[in-house]
């Protein structure tokens, strides 16, 4: 879980100060369907990186984790952020 929003877009805690609401809209915009969908999306071409699985506990779909390769790779990342928008 990064900054309180979970894999799936959702807050999962209460959004108080106008600190909190700053924090929160540096790095997240939300969506018509009211969900926090992610500013900027940053891509590591360092295959090490990419190539080994961590042991989180809420890890992000693996569709959505591409070893750096093709551009249609990253044609299909950004269509599935767009998503987010719909």
């Amino acid at each position: 879980m990064e900054h309180n929003v979970d894999h799936n877009g959702d807050l999962k805690v209460q959004v108080q100060s106008e600190q909190e609401i700053f924090e929160l809209s540096t790095f997240f915009t939300e969506t018509p369907a009211n969900k926090a969908a992610p500013r900027t999306i940053l891509i590591d071409s360092e295959p090490s990186v990419l190539g080994r699985t961590a042991s989180w506990n809420k890890q992000p779909p693996k569709a959505n984790m591409r070893v750096p390769g093709s551009s249609s790779e990253v044609e299909d990342a950004i269509a599935k952020t767009e998503n987010l928008f719909a």
